[in-house]
């Protein structure tokens, strides 16, 4: 989680959010970024060398961190 200070609001926000999932059976891995503030979402999966890049732009909401609940946000 990537937070920030939002004077205006006096709260801190959430601006990015970054996961990794590894099988270490496997060796695969998929790392996604997601950053709030310009709706930019990158992912890279990596599977016996072989190295996948993608990005796509996503709908996120500004959401203040009291409204967050670690492993996912609230409605």
């Amino acid at each position: 989680h990537r937070i920030r200070w939002n004077a205006a609001s006096a709260k801190f926000r959430l601006v990015g959010l970054d996961t990794l999932v590894t099988d270490r059976l496997t060796g695969t891995s998929v790392a996604v970024s997601t950053n709030h503030l310009t709706r930019r979402q990158s992912t890279i999966r990596r599977r016996s060398g072989a190295v996948a890049k993608t990005a796509r732009t996503v709908a996120v909401s500004p959401r203040a961190i009291a409204g967050l609940v670690f492993g996912r946000t609230r409605p």
